[in-house]
Order: structure tokens, then sequence, then C-alpha cells
């Protein structure tokens, strides 16, 4: 293997290893919240609880 054919896979590594790096804790909570708030199976109630539970979790995780 050429030293331009390692450097190539060198970059393609770098690159596909950024996209798949971990969503911090905020970008985590944010989703599951999306993910209550989108379900059909939650009442209105069910929801706001779930979500406060959350949004608490998310401030914790800030500090």
């Amino acid at each position: 293997m050429s030293d331009d054919e390692i450097a190539d896979r060198r970059e393609l590594f770098e690159r596909l290893s950024r996209r798949s790096a971990a969503p911090s804790a905020e970008e985590f909570i944010e989703h599951k919240i999306e993910i209550v708030r989108s379900d059909p199976d939650l009442t209105d109630a069910e929801k706001d609880r779930a979500i406060a539970e959350l949004r608490g979790k998310q401030r914790s995780a800030g500090e």
C-alpha cells in the first residue's frame, strides 16, 4: 500500500469518526424529549411529567 493510499484511508477514518461522535448529554436529553412529545400513547399530563423529569436531568447534567 502506498503512502498516498494510507493517507487517504486515514482521512476517511477521521471523517467517519467525527460523524459518529456520541451526542452530548444535552443533545441526548433533547432527543428523548422529542420522543416523548411524539408518543401517541401518552396523555398530555404524562408527557408533561416526563419532560419535566428530563429537564431536571438536563439541568443536573449541565452543572
